[in-house]
């Protein structure tokens, strides 16, 4: 792994502690760029978040932790009126590097380190797509603006594939130049090992949901597409929290599926469940390079997922037993998940994982920093 000076300091922007694969990473991160010899400080913007004690045993002890508010509020508002004082915390810790966590944080990130007259080279980082087909012109226009802004106000942007890189360089030109692909750090040693860990549902097949309950991961369609799958000794299991979970327990209770649909909520440890899942499905609107994905591939369980994310053709279509569902319809994700259901296990599910290792994403993190 890279290592350095242990003069030199890293600040990680972060709003929250949740269950999202954006915090988990930034934790990562942290204890990663702290083991090279850097000295990290992970600023959060607020207290609270639905995962504050897994995400706070993921972080190693020689990671300093600044916490700017105690107050948890909508978003907009942790950050809007968290400015000033991310500000004078930068001033006050003089970084040699300020890594923004996610799209969310980037804006206020580079407006912070302006405010802060440090000399920090900012790193900024793109978790989500950042203009979507759904959006509307005024929409596109304003995200357009400013993330122009922030990407041109940066001295790099690291991007989570090369397909995401290449939209971007279409979107932003201008900053084409600053636009890095990383690894980034999802899949840890243990979830590369053999294992024999009992199932959680012995005896059955298991298609694997894995998120948080909320519009953007459609869990209502996973459930309607498992309805129509051909093969009923299936079983559903969708592992998370978030406001539509009651919701969508009564659509898997109206369509009959009580027996057959289990939500165990939130689990801090799921390698269990894509060590024996026969499918894991992903059904978002749309994902940066989800965590989920990698991690199901780590544990050679085939994914079936729908066209979410910049890289899902290039990283499933070469994978046997993988399927990348466009458009999507219920219909259409029941068929393929019937088809990888009966389809032969692709051995190198694992190899295509090890890209995103642990020791991977985290030197690749600090290379692209240290060449910023």
């Amino acid at each position: 792994m890279t290592s350095a000076d242990d003069t030199k300091s890293i600040v990680i922007t972060i709003h929250r502690l949740t269950q999202g694969g954006i915090d988990r990473v930034a934790c990562i991160l942290a204890s990663g760029f702290a083991r090279a010899g850097y000295r990290v400080t992970l600023m959060i913007f607020s207290e609270g978040g639905d995962a504050v004690g897994p995400m706070r045993a993921l972080i190693n002890d020689d990671v300093t932790i600044v916490l700017l508010s105690k107050k948890a509020r909508r978003r907009a508002v942790d950050l809007w009126s968290n400015l000033q004082n991310c500000a004078s915390a930068l001033h006050r810790l003089q970084p040699d590097f300020i890594l923004s966590s996610a799209n969310n944080m980037n804006w206020i990130t580079v407006a912070a380190a302006m405010l802060s007259r440090c000399n920090a080279k900012v790193a900024l980082k793109t978790t989500n797509p950042i203009i979507r087909k759904n959006h509307k012109w005024l929409k596109r226009t304003i995200r357009s603006a400013i993330y122009n802004f922030a990407f041109q106000k940066a001295d790099v942007t690291l991007v989570l594939s090369d397909a995401e890189r290449r939209e971007l360089q279409g979107h932003f030109p201008r900053a084409a130049n600053t636009l890095r692909t990383v690894a980034n750090p999802y899949v840890t040693p243990a979830m590369l090992a053999d294992t024999d860990m009992p199932s959680p549902f012995p005896g059955k097949k298991i298609v694997l949901g894995v998120g948080r309950f909320e519009k953007q991961k459609r869990f209502d369609l996973l459930i309607r597409a498992f309805a129509r799958v051909t093969d009923t000794d299936t079983h559903l299991v969708i592992l998370g929290e978030g406001p539509l979970k009651a919701e969508c327990a009564a659509l898997a209770s109206a369509l009959g599926l009580d027996s057959r649909v289990s939500m165990p909520g939130y689990v801090t440890d799921p390698s269990a469940y894509y060590i024996h899942a026969n499918i894991f499905a992903l059904t978002s609107v749309f994902e940066g390079l989800p965590a989920v994905v990698l991690e199901a591939l780590a544990a050679s369980c085939p994914v079936v997922s729908t066209d979410c994310f910049p890289a899902a053709r290039d990283l499933l279509l070469p994978l046997a037993g993988c399927h990348v569902v466009d458009p999507p319809t219920d219909e259409a994700i029941a068929h393929h998940i019937d088809l990888a259901l009966t389809s032969p296990p692709d051995d190198d599910l694992r190899s295509a994982a090890m890209r995103y290792s642990l020791q991977n994403g985290i030197a690749d993190h600090i290379a692209a920093m240290e060449a910023a």
